[in-house]
């Protein structure tokens, strides 16, 4: 079971998520009462499913009985508060703490590296002595009472009215953590049942007999599961021989997560989610900014029109009783000659940061048919009661949609905060812990990588030692002949090494089909356009950014059919070699659509490329009509050092060859990629010193020069 590779055959292990495919006995959960449903982050204790394996007696298994917010709580509670004092911890003894916790620790990137794999466990309650195997009165501390009120609620489900617990060991696995088959013998009373609660990822359970030689069974241990070793089952060796990638969250909400293995990919994919949460994050802070200072000046034009409306609205009335005196009472003439409204409404929308705001306007419709009213009599007053109402109406269908664009704003900016206080708060803070606990894993299993290797290393200098004595041993007798040994390689394990980095995600070298250019250019912005030395050095675009005139150059090398790219299983992309073709008398044309462009640093970039190609005719000196180019070679960044460079590379010179070309060239403008090209068989045709050039278009070191480099295939 604890072979990794070839991952061995799990279709035995029992699955208690099919409890009706194993033979089992269905007990039911004895605690009643609502005081269970809101207590210990814990279901209603209606809908606990528990398990007796009839195979086991004694063993009681109990489905996952938390909530989404427990298992959050109880997994905090772990790694937060029971990682340090007064408990104790495995990494006590190398006082690498310093008065600091754990927990905290692993929020320092220059720390978390090294110490967040290290904590293995921790003891609660009666303290664990390792040694000695033995619980002492002289070492204890106080039980956490959340943790006893669990288990107690647990054990009554069970049938354990009178458990209390009084110690308790945490276990931190990681993804290639085991623990080995033991009995839980240490406790004074072996006769009270022993409780296990899992959270995290999925891990097999190995329960066996009383024996070691006894046969054991495999159970799968989900996250939030409870086992209970009881009776007869109390002393049986049992351990954890694996863990597997959990296939379901229920720590989340949704319960659908998909599961985290930690690979490169993984590393990846998460570096791109945490940029797109810090993009996501800006802008929606510069939403809220525009949306805030629209408010605000929404706010002082309300304040400005109250105002003025409450000045307007005095004159009105103070016209209103001047027209009274002046023509008596008109009410009952104004209702009977009055047919239709002459001023209206209508509605627009103003589109502030992808936020629609009415906007009321009022209009005149059609002409004034009231505009001789009261000639005969106070025309005067009446004339000014009519302007005076008129401009309220105005006013007030302005402040109704100052007062309409205000509340609309006030929730959408409440919503927007919101937001970006979980974006800031809660999203980019957990995916950098998920990203730091990738990074941290992915380096754990290359030290583990590494000192295996030094082990065979070792292993190889006693037997070449050896050898060599046996070698001299039979010069002397003169038996000895001296052959070449092709097998002999000393540095066989370092290439097996970089195969199983590269298989390890299933790498294979395909061609860029048309529907995947777009996909292609993507991966170029993030781990080309920006890294290049030359296009660093002028500043031509920032990582990740789109810079239009060199995306059509790539674009146009694409389609001409010779590139390739390295992709893994799932069809990410993790390197590409750009490959064209340069066809005898296409410079002229190119240096003049050049000359075209306004990109002066595209431009200057090129220009240079030209320069050291003008130093060389390789068509004349070869006698060829076309070249085949190695334009650009590019790895993701999470795969760099793992000699994909060097497989494209590889590649690409196939790719030439089979398509019987003499001449394969290649514009090296950095280090590695010159080096790279020697590694092939490259030679320097031409080169341009990289110190000859201004400072503002000078690479910085290690990249010392620009250089022409080609291979000839006499075989064509």
């Amino acid at each position: 079971m604890e072979i990794r590779n070839p991952t061995p055959d799990l279709g035995n292990v029992i699955d208690l998520e099919s409890p009706d495919r194993v033979g089992v006995r269905k007990i039911q959960a004895r605690v009643t009462g609502e005081w269970t449903e809101n207590n210990f982050g814990l279901n209603s204790v209606r809908k606990w499913s528990i398990y007796e394996l009839l195979a086991i007696p004694g063993f009681i298994f109990i489905q996952n009985p938390f909530t989404p917010d427990g298992q959050r709580y109880w997994t905090t509670k772990c790694l937060k508060d029971y990682s340090k004092e007064p408990y104790k911890l495995n990494i006590d003894a190398h006082n690498v703490l310093d008065n600091e916790t754990w927990w905290d620790i692993c929020f320092q990137k220059d720390r978390a590296k090294t110490l967040l794999p290290k904590l293995r466990w921790a003891t609660l309650g009666y303290h664990h002595n390792w040694d000695t195997k033995l619980y002492s009165e002289n070492s204890k501390s106080d039980m956490p009472t959340e943790l006893s009120g669990l288990t107690s609620v647990l054990a009554k489900a069970s049938g354990f009215s009178d458990f209390k617990a009084e110690a308790a060991i945490v276990n931190y696995y990681r993804m290639n953590s085991t623990l080995a088959g033991h009995t839980d013998h240490s406790e004074m009373n072996v006769t009270a049942p022993l409780f296990s609660i899992s959270f995290g990822q999925t891990a097999v359970f190995l329960i066996g007999g009383l024996r070691q030689e006894d046969p054991a069974n495999a159970i799968f241990l989900r996250s939030g599961d409870v086992v209970i070793l009881s009776g007869s089952s109390r002393l049986r060796y049992h351990g954890v021989p694996r863990i597997l990638p959990a296939s379901k969250a229920p720590w989340d909400d949704n319960c659908e997560a998909t599961a985290l293995v930690c690979t490169y990919v993984a590393q990846m994919l998460m570096k791109f989610r945490l940029q797109g949460a810090q993009k996501g994050h800006g802008l929606l802070k510069k939403k809220a900014d525009a949306l805030q200072m629209r408010f605000r000046m929404i706010l002082g034009k309300i304040i400005e029109t109250k105002t003025l409306m409450g000045e307007v609205m005095k004159e009105a009335a103070f016209s209103l009783a001047e027209a009274k005196f002046a023509t008596g009472d008109f009410n009952q003439v104004v209702l009977q000659n009055v047919t239709k409204a002459q001023i209206k409404i209508r509605s627009k929308k103003d589109n502030v940061a992808g936020v629609n705001l009415p906007i009321f306007e009022s209009y005149q419709d059609g002409t004034d048919t009231y505009e001789l009213a009261g000639l005969a009599r106070g025309g005067q007053q009446l004339a000014k009661l009519k302007k005076n109402y008129q401009r309220a109406v105005k006013l007030l269908v302005e402040l109704a949609s100052l007062q309409t664009s205000f509340v609309t704003l006030d929730e959408v900016i409440k919503i927007t905060n919101r937001r970006v206080n979980a974006i800031e708060h809660v999203i980019i803070p957990r995916i950098e812990r998920t990203l730091a606990y990738i990074i941290s894993e992915l380096d754990e299993l290359e030290r583990e990588e590494f000192y295996r290797l030094k082990k065979i290393q070792d292993k190889k200098k006693i037997a070449k030692a050896k050898a060599e004595i046996e070698r001299a041993e039979m010069i002397a007798t003169g038996q000895y002949s001296d052959a070449a040994n092709l097998l002999d390689e000393s540095d066989d394990d370092v290439l097996l090494y970089l195969i199983r980095l590269i298989s390890e995600d299933c790498l294979t070298v395909v061609d860029v089909p048309e529907d995947r250019y777009e996909e292609a250019i993507h991966h170029l912005r993030w781990n080309f356009f920006a890294d290049e030395p030359l296009n660093n050095a002028v500043g031509l675009c920032a990582r990740g950014e789109s810079q239009r005139e060199l995306e059509r150059h790539c674009l146009f090398t694409l389609k001409q059919g010779y590139s390739r790219m390295l992709v893994n299983k799932k069809g990410a992309i993790a390197g590409m070699a750009l490959n064209g073709i340069l066809k005898k008398g296409e410079r002229e044309e190119a240096e003049r659509r050049l000359d075209e462009l306004d990109d002066e640093k595209f431009k200057t970039i090129f220009r240079l490329l030209y320069k050291l190609n003008d130093k060389v005719d390789l068509f004349a000196k070869y006698d060829v009509d076309e070249l085949f180019e190695c334009r650009i070679l590019s790895v993701d960044a999470d795969h760099r050092g793992k000699g994909l460079a060097n497989i494209l590379m590889a590649d690409s010179l196939k790719t030439a060859q089979n398509t019987n070309f003499k001449v394969c060239k290649a514009d090296a403008t950095g280090a590695f990629s010159q080096k790279v090209c020697l590694k092939h068989g490259f030679k320097v045709e031409a080169e341009i010193s990289y110190a000859e050039l201004d400072k503002s278009i000078r690479p910085a070191p290690p990249h010392q020069a620009l250089k022409l480099m080609n291979v000839y295939n006499k075989g064509i």
